[in-house]
């Protein structure tokens, strides 16, 4: 329902980790449990896909922030009626609000590129993007390190992306887009962890 609105008001939409999993990685819905629904629209549809949430009966899970209006890049919404959370987002990071010069930097995709890799498919009559793989799995990566790499699902979520699909990653573009985000050492614990205890195989120039 949401998708066919977002696309008669023509917003485009990018299904991001979890629920972009379901779709092509996870073969039965039961094995991937959401929390949330997490989606991706261009900056400068961000208010009109905000207001089509409304709309639907969506609305902001906290009260309007002026701070987070200028520098975030997202809104949790929730239906109430139906207990549907959906993470809005118009830009990827993951290290939110750097305290200090102690702090890793924080990283923002260029948003721009990841609209250009992204793929166009269907979900059930409604028209909708997925990231590239390699956009996927390095979101999955910086993603886990947000949550301090202490959830295996996630883990998993990674193991199971490079098992089905490593052979179509575009690996210079994957390690190219880490090494300008500066996150090799992030995405290689991620990494090390899936081939030590998964026991799934990593291309060794990856590593």
């Amino acid at each position: 329902q949401l998708f066919a609105g977002f696309n008669t008001a023509e917003v485009p939409v990018i299904l991001m980790k979890e629920l972009h999993l379901l779709h092509t990685v996870y073969q039965d819905p039961g094995l991937r449990p959401l929390g949330d629904l997490d989606l991706l629209v261009p900056p400068s549809d961000f208010e009109r896909a905000k207001a089509l949430l409304h709309e639907a009966g969506y609305f902001p899970q906290l009260p309007a922030n002026p701070f987070k209006n200028k520098y975030g890049f997202g809104y949790h919404f929730i239906n109430h009626e139906k207990n549907i959370w959906i993470d809005l987002q118009c830009n990827l990071s993951q290290r939110e609000w750097s305290q200090g010069a102690e702090r890793n930097r924080e990283f923002r995709a260029p948003i721009d590129d990841v609209w250009k890799r992204a793929l166009f498919g269907r979900l059930q009559e409604s028209h909708i993007w997925r990231m590239s793989w390699e956009d996927l799995l390095f979101h999955l990566c910086v993603h886990l390190e947000g949550h301090g790499f202490n959830e295996l699902i996630q883990f998993c979520d990674i193991a199971e992306v490079i098992q089905l699909y490593g052979e179509t990653i575009k690996w210079p573009t994957f390690i190219a887009m880490t090494r300008a985000a500066g996150m090799e050492g992030s995405v290689f614990c991620s990494f090390e962890f899936i081939q030590q205890v998964l026991g799934v195989a990593l291309p060794a120039e990856v590593l």
